[in-house]
């Protein structure tokens, strides 16, 4: 099985290294169209030949070369031009019958394995783990928010488990680069090289590299927590660990779209209560930052999140003001 999925997927990479091979065009878009229909009809599946056909959705190179050819575009290569953009579009064509294959397994499949393996890859994808390029990690981002998870609770559930374990890979990655930032921007600052003084935003290339890996899954896990706002605990659980600065900057960095979103559906003081209920001491930095977000959308704050945050603050100080 493993075999025949890489041998479709590599039919794909060939296509892409190549996109002006029209016979290697056609066995690739051969291949893509019919993956879905092969998979569907196997008696079984293995988690290796979902990470197989991922590989499909690596297109960043073709996507490459088509803006570099739109760059450059002029009135006498407006054929190399238009032959790029073609190659881009077939490339995408392939990725997204990679995530269809993918969601079919997570439907149709009756082992539970098979369902979890299928939506494991799609959300790896989504969170970038998986190479991709953003045409495929937003198409994977729209298949696990809007069709994987309204469908099915056990799904939504299944989503929500493999997203935790990405956050989780995405905080061991923060911790195990923390000294060697921590000691490249201690020379910088020495120095006097800080690229920006702004304590959101990465103080050197290299905690910038790392912010790039932890980002995504980041972002991932934050909308998931605007369907389901009582795993945003999970998320400062995992975000204020020792040494998790990296991942902290990247949840506080886009904390303002969590805390817009989520007061628009639930309400500004009913979810900073709820979040603050579930906040403990030593998560006090990102609690701080959702109820700032809370309140700094241009205009005053409402009596009622005002109130909301007097009955946190003495809640959580175990003073009356």
């Amino acid at each position: 099985l493993d075999l025949f999925v890489a041998s479709m997927a590599h039919s794909c990479v060939l296509a892409n290294e190549k996109p002006s091979d029209v016979e290697r065009k056609r066995i690739a878009a051969h291949a893509a169209s019919t993956l879905p229909q092969h998979m569907g009809i196997l008696p079984s599946v293995t988690p290796s030949s979902f990470t197989l056909a991922s590989v499909m959705c690596d297109i960043e190179a073709v996507n490459k070369a088509a803006a570099e050819a739109a760059r450059k575009g002029s009135h006498h290569n407006l054929a190399a031009s238009a032959a790029a953009h073609a190659a881009k579009a077939a490339a995408e064509k392939r990725a997204t019958q990679a995530l269809l294959t993918l969601r079919d397994a997570a439907f149709q499949r009756s082992r539970e394995d098979a369902r979890r393996s299928a939506v494991d890859c799609a959300v790896a994808i989504a969170a970038g783990r998986l190479v991709s390029n953003t045409y495929a990690q937003d198409k994977a981002l729209k298949l696990v928010m809007n069709v994987l998870i309204p469908k099915s609770t056990a799904l939504a559930d299944t989503v929500v488990a493999s997203a935790t374990e990405e956050l989780v890979k995405a905080r061991n990655t923060a911790i195990e680069n923390h000294a060697k930032i921590e000691a490249i921007n201690e020379a910088m600052s020495a120095d006097g090289k800080h690229s920006t003084h702004d304590p959101l935003q990465p103080q050197s290339d290299e905690e910038k590299k790392v912010m790039e890996k932890v980002r995504k899954p980041a972002v991932l896990f934050m909308a998931l927590c605007i369907r389901r706002p009582e795993i945003i605990k999970t998320l400062f659980e995992n975000s204020c660990r020792d040494k998790a600065d990296v991942l902290s900057k990247a949840v506080r960095e886009n904390m303002p779209k969590l805390a817009r979103a989520a007061a628009t559906k639930y309400g500004a003081a009913s979810i900073a209560l709820k979040v603050a209920d579930m906040a403990d001491e030593n998560e006090t930095s990102l609690l701080i930052a959702f109820l700032d977000s809370l309140s700094s959308d241009g205009a005053l704050p409402s009596e009622e999140l005002v109130t909301a945050c007097v009955e946190i603050q003495n809640k959580k100080t175990g003073q009356k003001w």
